[in-house]
C-alpha cells in the first residue's frame, strides 16, 4: 500500500504544477509529501506542509477543548469547591484546586489512553457508546438547565461526606464531580473519532491538559473573586452550558443511530 501511494504521489508531482503540488502536500500533510518536497530542494513547500500539519493539530485540539470544557464544567463544579473549603486558608484551598485539575487531568487521559482496548474486550461499537453517552449528557443537561444538583455528578450524600474530610480535592471533586460518567464518555468518543495516530492522540491529550489547567485557573480565581460572583449571572452561564450539552447530546445520538442503523448517506 504504501509503495502505491509513492508511485500515485509521484505520477501526480510530475504531471502537475508546482503549486498544485504544493497545495496537495498541504492538504495531506503526510511525511511521503514531505520527503519528495525536500528531495526537490522546495524548502519553502516543505515549511508549508509543516505549517499546515501543525494547524490541523491545533484546530483538532480546539474541537476536543470546547465539549470537554463545557461538559467538565469548572464554572458549575466551583459554588461546590467554595463551600467544601470555605474554612481553609488560600493557600490550602489552592492546593485542593491542583489536586482536583491533576485528578481530573489523570482519570481523562487515562480514559483516552485505555478506552479502546475496554471497548474491544467487551465488544462494545462507537455507535452504541455515542448512544449511551448522548443519553447521559442529556439527562445531565436537563438538570443544569433547571438548575437542580445532578446526581450523575455528585450526591448529597458525597458532599455531606466530603466535607467532613481533610482532603476533598480527589473525591468527590475530581470524581465524580469534574471526571464524572459525562466527561469520561465525551474523551472516549472523542478519542474514537480522532485519527488513529500519534498526532490525534497528541491533541486530544493536550486539550485535555488545556481543560484541566482552565479548571485549576477557574477555581483560583473563585477564591479571589468570591465576594464579587453574583448568583443571577453564575445562573445564567450555568443553563447556557445546559443548553450547549444538550445540543452536543443530541449530535452524539444522532452519530450513533445513524451508525448503528446505516442511515447516513452513501459518499
Amino acid at each position: 500500500m504504501e509503495r502505491a501511494k509513492r508511485l500515485e504521489l509521484s505520477t501526480y508531482c510530475m504531471a502537475s504544477s508546482r503549486s498544485s503540488q504544493l497545495s496537495y502536500a498541504c492538504i495531506t500533510g503526510d511525511v511521503v509529501e514531505m520527503i519528495l518536497l525536500l528531495s526537490r530542494g522546495n524548502n519553502a513547500g516543505l515549511a508549508r506542509v509543516a505549517g499546515c500539519h501543525y494547524l490541523g493539530m491545533l484546530m483538532d485540539m480546539l474541537k476536543a477543548f470546547v465539549p470537554l470544557f463545557i461538559i467538565v464544567s469548572p464554572l458549575g463544579a466551583l459554588p461546590l469547591f467554595l463551600a467544601m473549603t470555605a474554612g481553609d486558608l488560600p493557600a490550602q484551598r489552592m492546593r485542593t484546586a491542583w489536586i482536583a485539575a491533576l485528578t481530573t487531568c489523570v482519570v481523562l487521559v487515562a480514559a483516552v489512553l485505555c478506552g479502546e482496548a475496554v471497548f474491544r474486550f467487551f465488544g462494545v461499537t462507537i455507535d452504541a457508546f455515542r448512544i449511551a453517552g448522548g443519553v447521559l449528557l442529556f439527562l445531565y443537561a436537563i438538570d443544569m438547565v433547571q438548575m437542580k444538583q445532578s446526581r450523575m455528578r455528585t450526591t448529597q450524600e458525597e458532599v455531606d461526606h466530603g466535607t467532613t474530610k481533610s482532603e476533598v480535592g480527589i473525591i468527590p471533586l475530581a470524581i465524580p464531580m469534574l471526571a464524572g460518567p459525562g466527561a469520561i464518555a465525551t474523551a472516549m468518543v472523542l478519542r474514537l473519532q480522532a485519527p488513529h495516530d500519534v498526532s490525534g492522540t497528541m491533541s486530544l491529550v493536550v486539550a485535555i491538559v488545556a481543560v484541566t489547567f482552565a479548571t485549576w485557573l477557574t477555581f483560583r480565581l473563585g477564591v479571589r473573586l468570591e465576594g464579587w460572583i453574583n448568583p443571577v449571572w453564575m445562573g445564567i452561564l450555568l443553563r447556557l452550558e445546559g443548553l450547549l450539552i444538550a445540543a452536543i447530546a443530541v449530535q452524539m445520538l444522532v452519530a450513533g443511530v445513524s451508525g448503528a442503523f446505516n442511515l447516513h448517506p452513501a459518499r
